[in-house]
């Protein structure tokens, strides 16, 4: 959402400077907002692929936009088109649309069409569906809601071309009385087997209370059918529909006043009811840190500082082995937090105990939150969410309090959820305390850093869409990530010989066959290596070597082919360079390179500023070998000592601490055996 926390609340944002209100009697809502002199249209953009092109799932920045916050993506993809719905603060009254035609390398932005027959001053709440035609998914939906003040519509769009141009629809519901019902929280799903669109949304109904419903279009869009509602009054929110093959339709949706329960309601008669609503589990939240206010909210971080976080649920059904997935993060037993899943595989009939997925290896997680689930063509399962902890290593310059590092994870099951592969996908850990949008509570701040991410798949390739805060303000980014494609080569090394009198090289690596999740990857796997731009050979996976006596190249590059997946091409110069190199104001210089396990590797920083930095190093994986290594000093150059205790493929994150937002670099380093 935009505006409205629907936990009986509404947060209003302002401008940054400013101080946002949350109402404390939620007995009345307002939908306005205060002038945030942000008026000028989304500017038409193409961004390019990601920088850093030896992390294993590319990071693209979709919106590339500092200037404004942008939250609460809902993406969809088929073939080689993603369409990311999104909040962008450029514009109020109207929501952005993202579209590629590359496979999500890169991006055209554009805002939504105005509406023709009323004007609202705020649009919320982006949700994005795909339908079924002749020439495939070519047909997008997506809906939202208009506000101004109390009175509000639940608007809708249809694309015929994978979202290029938009037609506007009947409105799924008016209120523009506000004399009914005020609605939050609106999201699609789509039975392009029985042509029937699906809206739910939860509304206000006074005295605190809300309710679920439901309406249903049989004419793609062009009218819709009188809401129904899934609950009587309670305190519900963060609906979400899914569709089965059968045509069954499950909703689930969160009570989260006290009771801390994940329901979910069926209908097999589309949409016209619904069964009353069955507990599939109960949770404990999160947070809070601060004093928790009777109306349920949550949040994570530090009492000085924390940031507002949920419990909603998210749900996928397979339309292969039919099963359907609920999962939500929240406390467990243990008092740590995790990503519970449960699953049905009876059409949402009986759900199984709720169990924790995550593999992620962040033992000192703060918090997991913000899951979105979605399955694929193999009947595959995945959870995309954020992972996050406190960074211990420099605090802010307040000195009373320590900034909240996070990153976005994948889990991926190929067993029905049974077991799960989770890699860290975000290439660069982000405060979300961004400052775009805050309110004051029990005399300190907490933070909003959206309610939901999305998560979409075609053909095997996932395209996780996040909130990501690197750049010091909110953005939307996405990442192109291959469960089944080959890992990279590691140890690639060139040596000096001599072949029959002639100076030759001998180009070595080491390979594991794995693929970048973890899978075991088939045998016939095979390494092409070119040298400049010409290809020189394709070799069996068997073959970890080649010689080559013209010794007038520059750079040589192996990559992996396995069917129809290629690996991150790695790449050595004829000459190893160790001379330094500057990115965003940091100068880094490696001691020794290629290093050695065993023996002491020296990176020394140098920044233009007087900061604390800090060094991480992960594997070719995305895990961390080596967590926050710093010189605890205070200055323009650091010596930062470290030693390699596993070969291969080592990536180093270098992070700068000079005020409230981190600069950082990522590098390369080859490690070879002792």
């Amino acid at each position: 959402m935009r505006v409205a926390i629907f936990l009986s609340v509404v947060l209003v944002f302002i401008a940054r400077a400013a101080t946002a209100q949350w109402l404390e009697n939620p007995h009345t809502l307002t939908f306005s907002r205060p002038d945030l002199l942000r008026t000028q249209a989304a500017p038409q953009s193409r961004t390019p692929a990601s920088e850093i092109s030896h992390w294993l799932f590319p990071n693209i920045n979709v919106t590339r936009s500092e200037t404004y916050g942008q939250y609460e993506p809902s993406v969809v993809a088929y073939n080689k088109h993603v369409l990311i719905g999104l909040i962008d603060d450029s514009d109020l009254a109207n929501l952005s649309i993202c579209t590629s035609t590359d496979g999500g390398l890169s991006f055209e932005r554009a805002l939504m069409p105005q509406r023709t027959n009323e004007t609202f001053d705020e649009a919320t709440d982006p949700s994005l569906a795909l339908g079924h035609t002749t020439d495939g998914y070519s047909n997008a939906y997506y809906v939202n809601g208009y506000s101004s003040g109390l009175p509000n519509v639940i608007g809708c769009f249809h694309s015929s071309d994978f979202g290029n141009n938009w037609t506007q629809l009947t409105d799924v519901y008016q209120n523009l009385q506000g004399s009914d019902t005020s609605s939050d929280k609106y999201y699609i799903a789509v039975d392009s087997v029985r042509d029937r669109i699906y809206v739910t949304w939860v509304e206000q109904a006074g005295e605190g209370y809300t309710s679920i419903v439901s309406s249903c279009s049989t004419n793609g869009g062009e009218s819709w059918a009188a809401r129904k509602h899934i609950t009587g009054l309670g305190h519900f929110t963060c609906p979400i529909p899914a569709v089965a093959p059968d045509g069954t339709v499950l909703v689930t949706f969160v009570d989260y006043f006290r009771n801390n329960r994940i329901f979910v309601s069926r209908s097999t008669d589309g949409g016209a009811t619904y069964a009353t609503p069955q507990i599939v589990g109960t949770y404990v939240n999160l947070g809070p840190l601060l004093p928790d206010d009777s109306l349920g909210y949550q949040n994570i971080g530090t009492p000085d500082s924390a940031l507002a976080v949920n419990s909603f649920p998210s749900i996928a059904i397979d339309r292969f082995n039919i099963h359907a997935y609920i999962t939500w993060c929240a406390r467990g037993a243990d008092d740590h937090p995790h990503v519970w899943l449960t699953t049905s595989s009876d059409v949402g009939q009986t759900w199984s105990t709720p169990q924790p997925i995550e593999t992620d290896s962040v033992s000192t997680a703060s918090a997991r939150f913000f899951p979105w689930i979605a399955t694929g063509s193999r009947g595959e399962v995945a959870i995309a969410y954020y992972a996050s902890t406190m960074n211990t290593v420099a605090p802010k310059p307040t000195g009373d309090d320590h900034l909240l590092q996070a990153d976005l994870f994948m889990a991926h099951s190929t067993d029905n959820g049974a077991t799960f592969h989770t890699r860290r996908i975000s290439n660069a850990t982000f405060d979300p305390l961004t400052g775009e949008a805050f309110r004051p509570v029990e005399n300190s701040i907490l933070w909003f850093f959206g309610d939901y991410i999305g998560l979409a798949t075609t053909d095997s390739t996932w395209y996780p869409v996040w909130c990501d805060a690197r750049s010091g303000d909110a953005e939307i980014y996405t990442s192109i990530v291959q469960p089944f494609a080959p890992l990279p080569v590691t140890n690639l090394t060139l040596h000096d010989t001599v072949i029959n009198g002639k100076p030759s090289f001998v180009l070595s690596w080491n390979y594991d066959p794995a693929t970048t999740f973890g899978y075991p990857l088939s045998s016939d796997y095979q390494f092409l290596v070119t040298k400049d731009t010409s290809t020189v050979a394709l070799l069996s996976g068997s073959t970890l070597h080649i010689v080559d006596t013209n010794i007038s190249a520059h750079e040589y590059h192996v990559t992996v082919l396995a069917g129809r997946y290629r690996s991150i091409t790695d790449s050595i110069g004829v000459k190893n360079s160790v001379s330094p190199y500057e990115n965003g104001g940091i100068t880094i210089s490696i001691g020794a390179s290629p290093a050695r396990v065993g023996h002491a590797e020296t990176l020394t920083v140098r920044t233009k500023e007087d900061s604390r930095v800090a060094v991480t190093f992960y594997d070719e994986l995305g895990r961390a070998l080596l967590t926050n290594i710093t010189d605890g000093v205070t200055g323009n150059e650091h010596t930062i000592c470290a030693t390699p205790n596993v070969a291969g493929t080592w990536f180093y994150l270098v992070r700068e601490y000079a005020g409230p937002v981190i600069k950082e670099v990522t590098g390369k380093l080859t490690v070879l055996p002792q």
